[in-house]
């Protein structure tokens, strides 16, 4: 099972998210993180979840290469299958487990209200 993860700088000058995956090495831990060919890759990694007795599990490190202000967002996935089960779809929704999410970043930055997506799916953070 795989989603997207979006990789955003939260720009002070411009006010906007710009694409942010060049800023970031990447260590996999369990499950894989990769570029799709069919997304931006300058935005957008692929996370693919690892299977095992009690569902699945997907790790990885994140490393900054640059000071920033920086956001990242996991999708929820919907209709997905795994690999050795092509038939069987299944449905997953992302929630973070820390409730501070920081997003006080992107509201200050963007000086405008955060979308819902935005509200339920997106981390924000500071690379000193």
């Amino acid at each position: 099972m795989t989603t997207a993860v979006e990789f955003l700088e939260i720009s002070s000058t411009t006010r906007e998210y710009k694409p942010a995956v060049e800023y970031f090495s990447f260590l996999k831990l369990k499950g894989d993180i990769y570029t799709a060919g069919n997304v931006s890759p300058k935005k957008v990694k692929q996370i693919k979840f690892e299977e095992n007795d009690t569902g699945f599990e997907c790790s990885f490190a994140l490393i900054p290469n640059q000071r920033g202000i920086y956001t990242i967002c996991i999708g929820d996935a919907q209709n997905v299958s795994t690999i050795d089960k092509p038939c069987t779809f299944a449905l997953f929704m992302y929630r973070y487990s820390n409730i501070d999410k920081h997003l006080y970043y992107a509201i200050n930055y963007k000086q405008a209200p955060l979308s819902s997506y935005e509200e339920q799916h997106c981390y924000c953070f500071k690379v000193k």
